[in-house]
C-alpha cells in the first residue's frame, strides 16, 4: 500500500473525505486495506507523516486534509497533540492501552532497541502517559461528528465494524458479498517475541492476550492500565511526546551503529520486482545494487566507512556470507526470496538460453546439461542453500539462518514478503510490481518425467529450504536470532539429507 494514492475515478464518482486520528498499533493499515480492498479505484488515501515530506506527492501537508476530492482519507497520529479538532466526520481508532504498549514494544525491539524488562518498564510507563492524554483529548469528549473504532472490536467482529463504517463514506447498503471477500483476502501479521509471523489472505484475526507477554507482571501491569486510563493528565514535554515509538531516521544498535540491510539476489526469484520496491521502501539513494551502481567490492574499497553511511541497503547477486558485507562489528540483516527449485532452474536455463552475453549462455538442451554435469547444472546445484549460506545442505543452512537476523520469502508470497519488511522498517507497505514476470507452461515445455527427476536431484536441498518457508506461511521473519536452534525454520527435517 502506498503512503499516498488518489481515486482513480471521475469526481462525481468520488468519495467523501473522512479524517482519521490513531492511536499507534491500533490497526490503522489494516483498516485502510479494508477501506481500499471494499471500494477499489473510488478510494483514495494520504498516509500524512510521509508524503508531507515528498514533494513527488500531491499532499497538501495539512491535517486535516484541505484536498478532499480524490483523498478520501487522510491519517494522523497527533503525535504533538496539537492538531485541531476536525468540524467534518471523524474517525479515531485507538486499543486496550495493555495490548497497544505491548504491541508498540515490539515495535520498539524491532528497530533493534534493547529487549529485556527494564527497556519494557521504561518504554511502558511513557508510552502509558502519552496514551492518556491521547485518549483525553480524542476518545473521552463528546464530539458528534466522531466515531470511534475500536481495535478489539475490528478484529473481533470485522464485518459488523466495517458495515458501521462505511456509511461515512456514503455507502448505506453495503455489498455484503463484497464485504465478506474483503475481509477474507487480508494477509494476518503477528509478532511474538521480535518474530514477525504472515499468514497471507488468512482474513482478520485476534490473536494477543497480554498475560502471555514475557514481561507481563500482574501489579505492574495494574500500574501501567491506572497510569493510561484514570492518572490525571500529565503535560508532555514537547517532542518528548513521541518518544521511542516515532519513526526512527535509522535503526541502531551495536554501539550506536544502524543496522544494515544485504538483500541476496537469488536468479529468477523476482528480484526485478524486488529491486523496485526496495528501491521504493528505502529511498532510491541509500540502495546500492552490486552491478547496477558499480561494483560491491571496488565502491567499499574507495569509500571506506562512508559507504556504509550513505547506503542502508546492498543487494545483487552475491551470496550472504559476502566478505564485504558481513563485516563483524555492523549489525547486519540478510533478506531473500526463494522459489519452487523446478521453476527457478527451469526459468534461469531460458534467461541465459537467450542471453549469449551471459557467462553460463549455452544452448545445449537442459537434460543434456544435467547428464553431463556442465557448468549450468554446477552453478544451479542448490544455489539457494548456497547463496543464502554458503552452505549446500539444507539443515546447516537453516541452522545458520536461525543464528543471524534475516528476513525470507517464497515467490508466491512475495507481497507478504513486502508487507513485513515495510514493518519491520515502520513504514508503509508498497504494491510489488510485475517486472519480468516469466512465462507459464514449464510443466508443458518441461514435463519430461527424466528431466524433472534431474532437476529434483540436483535441487533436493533446496527444496526442504524453500519448503520450510513456505510452511511459514511463506515468510519466515528472524529478528531476534537464537544460537543453536534449527527448529524455528527447519523443524522436523532429517538429521541428514540425501547427496544431490
Amino acid at each position: 500500500m502506498e503512503p499516498y494514492f488518489e481515486a482513480q475515478v471521475a469526481p462525481e464518482a468520488q468519495l467523501p473525505y473522512v479524517a482519521n486520528v490513531s492511536w499507534p498499533r491500533s490497526g490503522h493499515h489494516l483498516f485502510v486495506r479494508l477501506l481500499h480492498g471494499y471500494f477499489g479505484d473510488r478510494f483514495g488515501y494520504c498516509e500524512y507523516h510521509v508524503p508531507r515530506h515528498r514533494p513527488d506527492l500531491s499532499c497538501c501537508a495539512q491535517a486535516p486534509c484541505g484536498k478532499g476530492g480524490p483523498i478520501s482519507m487522510s491519517k494522523n497520529h497527533d503525535f504533538e497533540l496539537d492538531m485541531p479538532v476536525p468540524e467534518t466526520p471523524f474517525v479515531v481508532q485507538y486499543r486496550e492501552p495493555l495490548a497497544a504498549l505491548e504491541s508498540e514494544f515490539e515495535l520498539f525491539v524491532r528497530n533493534g532497541n534493547p529487549d529485556n524488562e527494564r527497556a519494557f518498564a521504561e518504554f511502558a510507563r511513557k508510552r502509558a502517559r502519552v496514551y492518556r492524554a491521547f485518549t483525553a483529548k480524542w476518545v473521552e469528549p463528546d464530539m458528534p461528528q466522531r466515531t470511534l473504532v475500536d481495535y478489539a472490536e475490528l478484529v473481533a467482529d470485522p464485518v459488523g465494524t466495517l458495515r458501521r463504517m462505511l456509511p461515512l463514506w456514503g455507502e448505506r447498503e453495503p455489498d455484503e458479498t463484497r464485504l465478506a471477500q474483503t475481509i477474507q483476502s487480508v494477509p494476518h501479521v503477528s509478532v511474538r517475541g521480535s518474530r514477525v509471523h504472515v499468514q497471507p489472505k488468512s482474513g482478520v484475526l485476534l490473536d494477543r492476550n497480554v498475560e502471555a507477554f514475557r514481561y507481563y507482571d500482574a501489579a505492574f501491569f495494574d500500574e501501567l492500565r491506572h497510569i493510561a486510563l484514570e492518572a490525571p493528565v500529565e503535560p508532555l514535554p514537547q517532542r518528548a511526546r513521541r518518544t521511542e515509538l516515532a519513526k526512527p531516521a535509522v535503526v541502531r544498535a551495536n554501539k550506536g551503529k544502524r543496522r544494515f540491510f544485504a538483500y541476496v539476489h537469488i536468479q529468477k526469484t523476482a528480484g526485478t520486482s524486488m529491486r523496485a520496491v526496495l528501491r521504493e521502501l528505502f529511498g532510491p539513494q541509500q540502495v546500492f545494487w552490486h552491478g547496477e551502481d558499480g561494483i560491491l567490492k571496488d565502491a567499499v574499497e574507495a569509500q571506506g566507512e562512508d559507504f556504509f553511511e550513505r547506503y542502508r541497503l546492498v543487494g545483487g547477486h552475491f551470496d550472504a556470507v559476502y566478505p564485504t558485507v558481513c563485516a563483524p562489528n555492523r549489525p547486519l540483516m540478510i533478506l531473500g526470496m526463494t522459489r519452487d527449485p523446478f521453476e527457478q532452474i527451469i526459468s534461469h536455463y531460458e534467461y541465459v538460453y537467450h542471453r549469449p552475453e551471459n557467462p553460463l549462455h549455452t544452448t545445449e538442451p537442459l537434460i543434456d546439461l544435467l547428464e553431463a554435469d556442465a557448468r549450468f547444472a554446477q552453478h544451479s546445484r542448490n544455489i539457494q542453500c548456497r547463496m543464502l549460506s554458503a552452505k549446500p545442505r539444507a539443515r546447516d543452512a537453516m541452522t545458520y539462518l536461525t543464528r543471524r537476523p534475516c528476513l525470507l520469502g517464497t515467490v508466491p508470497a512475495s507481497q507478504a514478503f513486502v508487507d513485513t519488511l515495510a514493518d519491520i522498517l515502520n513504514k508503509p507497505t508498497r504494491a510489488l510490481p510485475r517486472i519480468n514476470a516469466g512465462s507459464k507452461g514449464y510443466e508443458e515445455r518441461y514435463g519430461d518425467p527424466k528431466l524433472r527427476a534431474l532437476i529434483d536431484r540436483i535441487s533436493l536441498e533446496d527444496r526442504m529450504l524453500v519448503d520450510a518457508i513456505t510452511a511459514k506461511g511463506g515468510v519466515y521473519a528472524n529478528l531476534r536470532p537464537r544460537s543453536g536452534m534449527i527448529a524455528p525454520l527447519g523443524h522436523g527435517l532429517p538429521a541428514r539429507a540425501v547427496d544431490a
